[in-house]
C-alpha cells in the first residue's frame, strides 16, 4: 500500500499560522461528525507482514 501526498510549501504554513491567529476554528455540522464516527467505527487495518497491511470493513 502506498501513500502520496503533497508536500506543504512556505505560503501554506503562513497562511495556516495567520488562519489560526485569527481565531478561525473548525466548527463540523453534526451530521458530518456521525459520518466520521460511523466509519471510524467500521474501519480496521491490520499488518499482516512488513509493510503489507489489510483494510477491513466492517459493514
Amino acid at each position: 500500500m502506498q501513500k502520496f501526498s503533497t508536500p506543504l510549501t512556505k505560503t501554506d504554513l503562513i497562511s495556516v499560522k495567520q488562519w489560526l491567529e485569527d481565531g478561525q476554528q473548525f466548527q463540523p455540522k453534526t451530521e458530518t461528525l456521525q459520518k466520521i464516527i460511523q466509519f471510524a467505527s467500521t474501519y480496521r487495518i491490520t499488518q499482516i507482514k512488513d509493510n503489507q497491511f489489510v483494510e477491513w470493513f466492517l459493514n
